[in-house]
């Protein structure tokens, strides 16, 4: 403010681009676009804003905040040619307003895209302003910039470990959309097949650590061709509007809020193990390598314990989880990490009755439950290749195209749940 001694407001942006080459307030497009809160100045000059600005909210205070700031900062906003700071007529011209520099302060999907290295600004803040996500998915995407301390707990684990290649078939891989989704339904039929089978490996992970013994999973990002890195609600918007491919982070699809609850303690961050905090453990790890079915020769079926040959042992796929339970339970003892290599979302193959016992424990993860989403948009759900799970998952509609990430599994009934590594029966 010192900077702007004019100002009456100045406020961050979510935006992946840069409308100022330095440090100084943005111009031009993102002057006009939404404002963040994450970052805010105001003077006293600015009392009648605020009067305005809270009596316009609704009655949770919290929900509507940005958009009526929004609204209010953009009511008759008007840039001013004959200024050199950047700051903007705002508030039916009664105040002068402007937008932080994006590079210096950047949002935590700004600063992994590199937008403070293209015109070499130093970030002064990296803000986690993502609308509808709490302190879990905040904390997450700092993790993953690796700009979270966290306490030596974090690196350890009284079961330990597991995590596992997202690698994607080349066929799904190639079939999916570059760029927009495009107006078809084979766009977004193939970019919900990517989503699909990267859901399916996600499952899968959490579903073996719990009946290995209750490991903490080490969440991948997800992988994506298109541009479905927004949440329909705006959380991540525009984070790939230029690449080909990106990788978004899981709390785009994940609500680690909800995640938190039913597996506490039970997930890290995909940099987990790259951070040097993290990377001895992979010293002390089994690997499990899922067969493909050519080579199924050499492959273990589960139906005894398989003891590690120099930390490596091979199954074959779709085992039962009490063959996957048998083959290494006993025999991941002692390991720090589990790492499954191959296609995990080919490791097992669930009864009818652990379908129901899992998506009932897994019914809230998904960002958005189907109550909130439009039934025309597409869902996803974490047991879309299990028929009858859930009857409403991936449903194509030909009139709104908007993919909204929500689970089409009917939310649990509030009931004791089961401690996360607490054992299971498995029959």
């Amino acid at each position: 403010m010192q900077m702007y001694p004019d100002a009456d407001i100045l406020a961050s942006s979510d935006a992946m681009e840069h409308g100022s080459p330095s440090e100084k307030l943005e111009s031009s497009t993102n002057l006009e676009g939404p404002a963040s809160l994450a970052v805010l100045f105001m003077r006293p000059s600015a009392r009648k804003f605020i009067m305005e600005w809270e009596s316009a909210l609704p009655s949770d205070g919290r929900s509507g905040e940005r958009a009526a700031f929004n609204d209010l900062f953009h009511r008759e906003l008007v840039q001013l040619t004959r200024r050199n700071d950047n700051l903007a007529s705002v508030f039916r011209a009664t105040l002068l307003g402007g937008i932080l520099s994006t590079s210096a302060f950047c949002s935590g999907q700004a600063y992994r895209a590199g937008l403070q290295q293209r015109i070499h600004v130093r970030p002064f803040v990296v803000h986690t302003p993502h609308p509808g996500t709490g302190a879990a998915a905040k904390k997450f995407v700092l993790r993953e910039l690796g700009l979270w301390r966290d306490l030596p707990e974090h690196w350890t684990h009284p079961a330990g470990f597991l995590t596992y290649d997202n690698k994607l078939p080349a066929t799904l891989w190639e079939s999916a959309p570059r760029g927009a989704l495009g107006e078809l339904d084979a766009p977004l039929r193939a970019e919900s097949m990517l989503v699909n089978h990267q859901l399916s490996q996600y499952r899968n992970a959490f579903i073996a650590a719990r009946v290995l013994g209750g490991h903490s999973v080490v969440q991948p990002p997800v992988w994506l061709r298109g541009d479905l890195a927004a949440r329909p609600e705006g959380g991540l918007a525009g984070t790939v509007a230029s690449a080909p491919s990106a990788h978004i982070p899981v709390d785009a699809i994940i609500d680690l809020e909800a995640l938190d609850k039913d597996a506490p303690n039970g997930h890290r961050e995909s940099s987990f193990l790259r951070n040097p905090q993290g990377s001895g453990l992979l010293g002390d790890r089994l690997q499990v390598f899922i067969c493909p079915d050519m080579v199924m020769a050499e492959c273990e079926t589960g139906d005894a314990v398989v003891w590690p040959l120099f930390g490596e042992v091979r199954l074959k796929p779709r085992r039962t989880l009490q063959q996957l339970r048998t083959a290494l339970f006993e025999a991941s003892k002692g390991y720090q990490v589990i790492e499954f290599k191959g296609n995990i979302a080919d490791a097992m193959i669930l009864s009818k009755e652990e379908v129901q016992r899992y998506s009932r424990w897994m019914a809230g993860w998904l960002s958005h439950p189907p109550s909130k989403l439009h039934q025309e948009e597409t869902r996803y759900d974490l047991f879309w290749d299990y028929p009858g799970a859930a009857p409403q998952s991936t449903r194509m509609q030909t009139r709104n195209r908007k993919v909204g990430l929500g689970s089409g599994t009917p939310p649990a009934p509030k009931q004791e749940a089961p401690q996360w590594w607490q054992g299971l029966t498995h029959s």
